[in-house]
């Protein structure tokens, strides 16, 4: 991913946060629920755990809030997080750590985790296009696709959405097509 990092920032201005850094720093505000950037910010600033993770100096000074949070939603809008995030589900895939069988994912962030911007983008297509594009859900009514269409859906408080359940897959078509929803088409061809 050094090179997606590379195209991302500028060599000339102001140094930002190195990319890996700042998902080390979003890793450790989800897995440890760190409510805020403020809060983050502390934490590594206190914890040498958490510097050690980010890769930060035992002297190298926290970056401000502000900076953290314009770097990160550059971050994000660049799907880097995203491709991160396939990346580490397909190498636990590829070492058999994953299951068929269960599946479990800690709910309580991922609305605060959802890009606010994005969800209101939508939440405004749907009011004024209608929900043209459904919700794809699995046998257990599990979402494989549409996680953002399905919160938009909330703002204007939505009595029902459209949904297709996918049914007809087995567990490795159905692994297979949620990774090629993260990569897109063009990664295959």
């Amino acid at each position: 991913m050094s090179a997606r990092f590379d195209a991302m920032y500028s060599k000339t201005g102001r140094p930002s946060i190195p990319p890996e850094k700042l998902l080390r720093a979003q890793l450790i505000q989800m897995l440890y629920s760190v409510r805020s950037e403020r809060l983050l910010m502390e934490e590594i600033d206190y914890s040498m755990l958490f510097r050690w993770f980010v890769g930060m100096n035992l002297d190298e000074p926290v970056w401000d809030v502000t900076v953290f949070t314009k770097n990160r939603n550059r971050l994000l809008e660049g799907d880097v997080a995203r491709e991160f995030l396939c990346e580490v589900i397909a190498q636990a895939q590829a070492k058999s750590m994953t299951s068929d069988e269960h599946f479990t994912v800690d709910g309580t962030l991922i609305e605060a985790w959802a890009s606010l911007k994005q969800i209101a983008q939508i939440a405004a297509s749907i009011q004024e296009f209608g929900f043209t594009n459904p919700i794809l859900v699995d046998e257990r009514a599990g979402i494989i696709a549409g996680h953002g269409r399905l919160l938009a859906a909330r703002k204007p408080q939505l009595a029902g959405v459209p949904v297709i359940p996918i049914t007809h897959l087995t567990p490795a078509q159905k692994r297979a097509y949620i990774i090629w929803l993260c990569h897109g088409p063009d990664r295959f061809q």
